[in-house]
Parts: C-alpha cells; structure tokens; sequence
C-alpha cells in the first residue's frame, strides 16, 4: 500500500469514528422522553405480603352439643395497629377458600357471630377469647377468625369442630319416666313400682274431659306441688325414689282432694 492509501484509509476511519460519536451525543426523541416520564410517574406497587398474622391459639377438635367452649386467637403484627372489628365467624355448613382482604363479613356468607368485638377500637398485636354454646342437632361446625384493620380484611383458614351428642347430666342417666292422666274421679295409672335410687320422672296430664275448669294440682312429699295443671296441660317433676309414696290431685282453688295413687319403692 502507498502513502498516500494509507492517509485515506486513515481519514477514512477517523471519519466514521466522528460521526459515530456526534449520533451518540444526540438529544433522546421526544416519544422515548415521554415514555421515561410516564414510567417514573406511576405509583409503586408494594408487593411485599402482609405484615398482620391472624392465628387460633385455642380451638377444640370436638365438642358435645350445648357444650360451652372456649376460642382464643392472637391477632400478630410488626408494629402497633388498631382494629375496628375481629370476631369470630361461624355456620353448621363450610365456606371454603382462600379469603382475600376485600372478603367482608356480609361476604363470607357466616351467619353467626360472636359479638364481644364486633365493634369498636382494639390495639394490635393483641390475643383475644370469647366462648359460644354448641348448638344442639348438629354434627359439625366451621369457623375462622376475622379481623378489619385499615379497611382490609383477615381471615383464618377455616376450622371444624366435630360435634358429638349431649352429655346426659348423672341424674339423667337410667331415669325411669311415666306418665300419669288425671281427672276428677282418679289417676291414671294410680300406681308405679320403681327401684330404690331410680332417678324418676314422672309427667302429669290433666285430661281434656271431666277436669274441673280450675284444673288440677298434683301433690306428694318427693317434689311437694305441680302447681295449677288445668286442662288439657301437663306438669313433670323429678326426684330420686327413696321410699313408698301416695300423690295425690287437688282442686287448686280450694284444696279439695280429688283422688289418691301410690309410688312403690322396691
């Protein structure tokens, strides 16, 4: 290559080289401004998860129906909040799903409540308790935990309690029932036979047909008066069979006595 080649090529190269670098240099379009600004302008958008906890410390796996039981949940949190609501919801029937902070109450389809702070201004974090009575007939329940804080709502993963049959109190237990009419002119059967310790019960009838208008009032030591049983109503007592007995009907209004059976404790 001669000299003079060389020095061309060598312009040659210094030339794309300026005009590489003054393309560099050259002002963003206006399009590209406006999509930067548009970017920096849009609110962030806080992914992070929720800083409140909502757990059960204290939920039995079953229960009898009627039975009192005691809840406790702990409402957790990394710094101080107030709570307007937290109770805890619950129903005979499940809600599945995972509930979201926009699933309120109404929302949840839960029908009952517990009401100690349904309502009001709690400091969080915070541990709460309440207790509700087993309802009778059922054989489960489904609950979760709620609370509103800031408007958001938080919700446990719902729980089930196994519902078993009532506890018969010990005095219930082989109770021996009867039932005795009355009327006018005598009893209906006049006389039981029961054991010695029988836990007895016994259901007095008046019967619609010759009974007094004023009714009937059953008498004996073990349970001392029925009170007015008037017609076509009944009255039942309880006792513990201890020794043979007489009961006997009156007239309420005026002590007339009406007819006379027997309680035989064997």
């Amino acid at each position: 290559m001669t000299r003079s080649q060389k020095v061309l090529s060598r312009l040659f190269i210094l030339v794309i080289l300026v005009s590489f670098f003054v393309t560099a240099c050259q002002p963003i379009s206006t399009p590209l401004k406006t999509e930067l600004k548009e970017a920096v302008s849009q609110p962030a958008i806080d992914q992070k998860p929720s800083n409140v906890n909502l757990i059960f410390l204290e939920i039995p796996a079953r229960a009898h129906q009627n039975e009192k039981i005691k809840l406790v949940w702990k409402i957790a949190s990394a710094s101080p909040l107030t709570a307007v609501h937290t109770a805890i919801h619950y129903d005979t029937e499940s809600h599945p799903g995972n509930f979201k902070f926009d699933v309120s109450p109404a929302l949840s389809n839960y029908p009952t409540l517990t009401k100690e702070y349904a309502a009001g201004s709690f400091a969080i974090p915070g541990e709460f308790s309440t207790t509700i009575i087993i309802p009778a007939g059922i054989t489960k329940l489904f609950l979760r935990a709620h609370v509103i804080i800031d408007g958001k709502n938080y919700w446990t993963v719902e729980r089930e309690i196994q519902v078993l049959p009532e506890v018969q109190p010990e005095s219930m237990i082989n109770l021996k029932k009867f039932t005795i009419e009355g009327d006018d002119f005598g009893l209906y059967p006049s006389d039981i036979t029961v054991k010695e310790g029988d836990n007895v019960e016994l259901t007095f009838v008046s019967r619609k047909k010759g009974v007094y208008y004023g009714g009937l009032d059953f008498r004996a030591e073990p349970w001392s008066t029925t009170g007015t049983v008037k017609s076509s109503e009944n009255k039942t007592v309880t006792f513990i069979a201890t020794k043979t007995t007489e009961f006997k009907s009156y007239w309420p209004a005026t002590g007339v006595l009406k007819a006379t059976g027997k309680i035989i404790v064997q």
